[in-house]
């Protein structure tokens, strides 16, 4: 345990077990609302033994009160896991109002950091392959050493967000997703290559190219958003894609149902559990 004490501020390393973590929640009175999706994905970090020290602090004012921390407690207490952090005790209640007012850390600014080229597309991408593996039609919080593990089984990854980058307006993460499971499954090269030209150039590879319809579609309802959603547009997408490898045609966009998964492109592919 390291302890530093000056204005009556006292810091530690502990280790909290989960019955401390239920104590100090109970002094969690005045606090924001509780996010399950950020409890959920701490809970994972600690259930998968990923869960790091960072010096990110769990704060407690003069009074016993928990000023900042709720979710870290929440996630070991209910993985009924011990977990390390620094605690700080002694802060004024007033500090309360500065806490979490920085810029959050994304993992695109992480990948940025390691000199990764296309740091936002390669983290964007990455989280539409998980959303496939997963079938989810609202894409997943994915916690960071989740995506690292990602990128480590699928280095790939990199090269195919390169490749689309810039190709066509908000559809890059998806087409740059779709470039990487076809090279993935060891599909023919050709029907990756195919994929990156008809977004660019809009020309057929086949009669009734399925990502030619769906290119062009989007293309006619650019401008009306209101009724073409982004999750109807990643249906759209996927359902084209799997014709596309197959060379099947696509003539109409109907997809009821449809364009949550990839066939062959899963969690076990993925690396990473829903």
């Amino acid at each position: 345990m390291n302890m530093q004490r000056g204005n009556a501020i006292i810091v530690n390393t502990e280790t909290l077990e989960p019955e401390q973590c239920r104590q100090l929640l109970q002094w969690n009175t005045n606090n924001r609302k509780l996010n399950r999706r950020k409890v959920e994905e701490y809970k994972r970090d600690i259930v998968d033994g990923k869960w790091e020290v960072n010096g990110e602090a769990i704060s407690i004012d003069i009074n016993g009160q928990l000023l900042n921390g709720q979710h870290r407690l929440t996630a070991a207490l209910e993985a009924n896991i011990p977990f390390t952090t620094v605690v700080v005790r002694g802060l004024s209640p007033e500090v309360i109002h500065t806490i979490d007012t920085g810029k959050k850390r994304t993992y695109a600014d992480r990948l940025y950091m390691n000199d990764v080229p296309h740091a936002t597309g390669v983290a964007a991408t990455m989280k539409v392959l998980a959303n496939l593996a997963f079938g989810q039609s609202k894409i997943r919080s994915l916690t960071h050493s989740q995506m690292d593990m990602i990128l480590t089984k699928h280095p790939g990854i990199v090269e195919s967000a390169q490749k689309t980058n810039k190709i066509f307006p908000k559809m890059n993460t998806n087409i740059g997703a779709g470039h990487y499971i076809i090279r993935y499954l060891n599909y023919p090269e050709t029907i990756a290559e195919n994929l990156i030209a008809v977004w660019k150039t809009g020309q057929a590879t086949y009669s009734d190219d399925a990502m030619v319809f769906v290119r062009e579609y989007l293309i006619r309802h650019q401008h009306n958003e209101l009724k073409v959603s982004a999750d109807f547009k990643r249906r759209l997408f996927n359902t084209g894609l799997e014709k596309f490898i197959q060379r099947k045609p696509m003539m109409n966009a109907r997809i009821t149902g449809k364009g949550l998964r990839i066939a062959g492109w899963t969690e076990i592919e993925l690396g990473v559990h829903a």
